[in-house]
This record gives structure tokens, sequence and C-alpha cells, in this order.
């Protein structure tokens, strides 16, 4: 009778440990075949896999392990490059077209498509000397052309200096340094500009231009009625192409070597007796020159009474409202 009760007591335990998981006793049990292995995660009926003992990896082969299979990336989307796709671009053909840009009468950008650089734009505000990126000069640029500013430079002459293209006939041609003095600048490219009121403000100035260019000739025609002007004009020529000369002969000298060096120092030497009488010539024709203009002017009052320049000042001032939207203080 005790050991019945031993012997089912026994049993109770043992059952009670292999199904509340002491897994040395459940591990014996399931060797012995007295309770079937739990089921996976998965779903399967085997157990996990175990490490082999050292007796069994020295007498069999390892396995291959097969690598396992790369999960797929997700897209990349640049949510910020102008080319980055959004969810417009897969809605299908039957999505909304996005809404046009609808500009004031008059404010439509002159092109706005464009896709070429993002210099900024502006105009001359007078006919303006040009220099080369050398600094040499190049003709004046009549006031009102349109100039997109690529660069800056400083001048110890001018200060600071744009260097620009003009539009000249719609095509643009680079290489043209201005005072900045001499620029009106917008913000943004010529193309971007609103057609009404950017070509108010080329007219203003090419106007301006006009204006400056007629009072000048009017000074010219004024001038050249002094009985002194041709021996003047031709004395200050002749000294001119004098300093000129000697400023290239001396750079060309300051770079030689040798029997060239030598032959510019000659030249140079030479022209030291020709300067004295150059500057007494310009001196004496000089003087009844701006004795006679001192008396007669130089021509500017002309202009009070000219039909042109009156004109002109009339379609100015009829622009000035226009303009001073985005000019104040013109």
């Amino acid at each position: 009778m005790k050991f019945l009760v031993r012997y089912l007591l026994s049993a109770f335990v043992l059952a009670a440990a292999v199904w509340f998981g002491i897994p040395p006793v459940r591990g014996l049990a399931e060797n012995a075949g007295m309770v079937s292995a739990a089921p996976s995660a998965t779903g399967s009926a085997t157990s996990a896999p175990t490490a082999p003992s050292p007796a069994a990896s020295s007498t069999a082969a390892p396995a291959p392990v097969a690598a396992p299979a790369p999960s797929p990336a997700a897209p990349v989307v640049d949510t910020g490059s102008p080319t980055a796709e959004t969810a417009a671009d897969f809605a299908g053909d039957d999505a909304p077209a996005p809404a046009p840009v609808e500009y004031a009468p008059g404010q439509e950008p002159r092109q706005p498509d464009y896709r070429g650089p993002r210099y900024d734009w502006g105009v001359l505000s007078a006919d303006t000397q040009g220099f080369d990126t050398d600094g040499k000069p190049l003709d004046k640029v009549p006031g009102g052309t349109v100039v997109e500013k690529m660069s800056e430079r400083d001048s110890k002459t001018f200060g600071p200096m744009y260097l620009c293209r003009i539009r000249v006939n719609r095509r643009w041609q680079e290489g043209y340094l201005f005072p900045a003095t001499a620029v009106v600048l917008f913000q943004g490219p010529f193309a971007f500009a609103p057609k009404g009121p950017s070509d108010k403000v080329i007219e203003y100035f090419t106007k301006i231009g006009q204006r400056e260019r007629r009072i000048a000739a009017l000074k010219e025609e004024h001038l050249r009625r002094n009985p002194h002007f041709a021996t003047y004009q031709a004395a200050a020529r002749a000294y001119k192409d004098f300093q000129d000369k000697s400023k290239e002969l001396t750079a060309r000298r300051d770079a030689a070597v040798g029997m060239e060096r030598s032959r510019l120092i000659r030249e140079l030497e030479s022209m030291k007796n020709q300067e004295p009488r150059l500057r007494a010539a310009l001196q004496n024709a000089e003087i009844p020159y701006k004795e006679w203009k001192s008396q007669h002017g130089d021509g500017s009052e002309a202009a009070d009474s000219d039909p042109e320049v009156l004109r002109l000042d009339r379609e100015i001032e009829a622009l000035v409202e226009d303009v001073s939207e985005m000019v104040p203080g013109i």
C-alpha cells in the first residue's frame, strides 16, 4: 500500500514538473517519449535547433547555412528636391491639374519658364563709361540699357564695380565693368521682372540717356563756335597721345631684358625733350580758348529752349509716378 502511494505521488510530481516548465525534467521526459515537444512560435512541431556537442561536431561536417534573404529597401524620396515624387505623381490621369498662377494685368514675368543663371538685373541710370575685365575703357553704354550683375569688384578709382552682362538686341554680352553707382539694381533675373513695371523703368532711364546726349550735342555745337577750339583740341590731343605712349613704353621697358630693354631706355630718353614743348603748346592754346568760353558760356543754356529736350522732359515727367513704384525717390 505504501509503495502504491509513493508511486502515485512521484508520478504526480514528475507530471507537474514537466508541464510547469522545468527544462531539465521536461527534456528528459521528451527524450523518453513521455511528452511531445511543444509547438514553436511559427507553428512548427519541432523544437529550436541546439548547438551540437563536441563529440558530434568532430564526426559530422557542419551543414551549410543559407544567407538570409535581404529585406527590400524602402524608396527614398527627397521632399526638398524639385524632382521629388509626391502623391500627385501617382494620382493617375484623373488627378486635377495644378491651378495656374494668376498675375495682375501687366505684372506677368517676362519669361516665367526661365531656367538660366539667377543674376540680379538692373538698368544703367545714364550713359556710362564701361571697362573690360582688364580695366581698359570701352565705348559708353546708353542709359536705360538692361544689365545683369554677375559679380562685384573694387576699384581704387571708382570704388565698388559691378561685372555685368548687357542686353543688346535681345542677346546678352558679357565682360562689362560699371561703377555700382551707375546701376539701378533689382532683385532676381530680368526674366522674372514684372513686364509692365520693368518696361516703364527701362523707358524712363532710356529717355534720361537721350536727354543727356542731346544736351551734350548742344554743348559740342556751341563749343565749335569758339574760334580757338580747333587749335586747343589739336594741342590737347597731341599731349594726351604723348602721355599714353610714354606709359606704354615704360611698361614695356620694365618687362624687357637685354638689348630690347636698352633700346626702350634710349627711346624714353629721347622723348623727354618733347614733353616740355607739347605742354607749352597746350598751355598757349588753352588761354584764349578758356577766355572765349568764360565770355560765352558752355552752351548748356541752349537746352532751356531746345524742342527735343523740352519734349523729353515732358515724357520723363509723365513716367515718374509709375516708375516710383519700383524706384522710390526718383
